[in-house]
């Protein structure tokens, strides 16, 4: 932590900067602004359309390419919004080029799309969430015109972009393109919120909210439980297999070893039980989408 801060009072600022800046920390709090805990819930094997919006899956998840290219293989469509040729352009439908820093406004621009069109699920927004009729104000001020301006992506191909992407099911597969800008936070709000109005959250083919099994525990937190804080300071590698070796043999402390790995475990909100309301809010473009 000592020379990201050393470098940022060099140039005069009282921020600190960390790793989280640049890697998912603005994804993890617009999911929990929203109340959308889908990474690593994209259900690509079933989509019909996946919207890839600042990632290369190409390099950074060989696994995840492999399901882009099969999805393609049996018709499903592709929708690339990055401002660099990455491999999954060749294979997309469309492939949308914004200015960099303005990914907001064209989402906001599909949402309004999907607004005024009624591609939206009217159902699944009564029921789940809320916030819409600000949401809807907002949008109305970034139509496919004015996003045209702010992005440089023609109007057109944002409407046919909005069109193929509320078909569904559809399946947002978000990268750190949108992370490593300073409206991180709020451009990834409002792709949220155009996932949540399209109803692709807990839908197959769409988005899975990811949930920890009930009783189990994240490796974190599991590491201070009283019955394991021995066994971790005697091993601390292999702390995490007593833990399991704890688990089966059916004791109080059931733990995964990362929250992450757990991920089978989901629901659909359709079909009711404990699943949390989705929150949106109005987002505009330009650097503060929500402020």
């Amino acid at each position: 932590m000592l020379p990201p801060a050393l470098l940022m009072r060099s140039i005069g600022s009282p921020n600190w900067m960390i790793n989280q800046d640049l890697c998912g920390g603005c994804r993890a709090v617009s999911a929990r602004a929203m109340g959308l805990n889908i990474t690593s819930g994209e259900d690509i094997a079933n989509t019909n359309c996946v919207l890839l919006v600042g990632r290369n899956p190409h390099a950074a998840d060989p696994v995840q390419w492999t399901g882009i290219k099969q999805a393609k293989q049996r018709g499903a469509h592709l929708i690339v919004i990055d401002p660099k040729r990455v491999p999954a352009c060749d294979l997309a439908d469309i492939w949308l080029r914004p200015r960099p820093g303005t990914d907001a406004a064209l989402a906001l621009a599909m949402i309004a799309v999907l607004i005024e069109e009624k591609l939206y699920d009217a159902d699944f927004v009564e029921r789940w969430c809320h916030g819409f009729d600000a949401l809807r104000e907002r949008a109305a001020q970034y139509p496919p015109a004015v996003a045209a301006e702010l992005t440089g992506v023609p109007a057109e191909d944002i409407v046919a972009a909005a069109r193929m992407y509320g078909q569904g099911p559809s399946c947002f597969v978000s990268g750190h393109g949108i992370d490593a800008f300073s409206a991180g936070v709020q451009t990834f709000r409002a792709y949220h919120s155009l996932l949540a109005i399209s109803g692709n959250v807990d839908r197959s083919g769409g988005n899975r909210r990811v949930k920890t099994p009930r009783g189990f525990k994240a490796k974190r937190a599991a590491s201070l439980l009283p019955a394991l804080r021995g066994a971790r300071n005697r091993h601390p590698a292999s702390w995490s297999s007593v833990m399991l070796k704890r688990s089966a043999a059916n004791t109080k402390i059931p733990c995964a070893s990362t929250a992450s790995n757990s991920r089978a475990v989901t629901s659909r909100m359709r079909r009711g039980g404990n699943a949390r309301t989705l929150a949106m809010a109005p987002c505009n473009s330009a650097g503060s989408l929500l402020r």
